[in-house]
């Protein structure tokens, strides 16, 4: 009887716990702050996040222009297995609208498709030539235990 009693116990056990509910932690990491997009003109970035344990990536930029203007700003995600070599023909392109001097932020989630590495490229100002894009800030989050 009591062998059966711990049995049955340690089945109620084994079942509570894996009844509940896992969420996964996110781990944000500040890549830094770049300057000087010059209006209808690109900057390189070539920013490297190493998303090989990761479906997926939360990235947030933010941006502030020298005047004011919402023409669109951009970036241009791509992708690469060895983290030296990225792609050329399928770069992602991500759009957001300025808000003059004031911070204009953006949130989104990027698919790694299965690449070890993503970069970030290059920033797009698409505004007219006197209205420069300053304090780009470029933060990314991973969903730690998450596929």
């Amino acid at each position: 009887m009591r062998s059966l009693f711990v049995i049955l116990f340690s089945l109620a056990l084994v079942c509570s716990a894996s009844a509940q509910r896992y969420t996964p932690v996110t781990a944000v990491s500040y890549i830094g702050t770049r300057t000087n997009c010059a209006g209808s003109a690109a900057t390189n970035i070539a920013t490297v996040i190493d998303v090989r344990k990761q479906k997926d990536v939360n990235l947030q930029f933010t941006t502030r222009n020298d005047a004011a203007g919402t023409a669109n700003l951009g970036v241009y995600i791509r992708r690469s297995v060895d983290g030296t070599t990225f792609d050329t023909t399928t770069a992602q392109y991500i759009t957001w609208a300025a808000n003059g001097t004031s911070d204009a932020t953006i949130t989104t989630n990027i698919n790694s498709y299965g690449a070890g590495y993503i970069q970030i490229s290059a920033l797009t100002n698409a505004a007219a030539a006197t209205v420069n894009t300053t304090n780009l800030t470029i933060k990314w989050g991973a969903k730690l235990g998450a596929p």
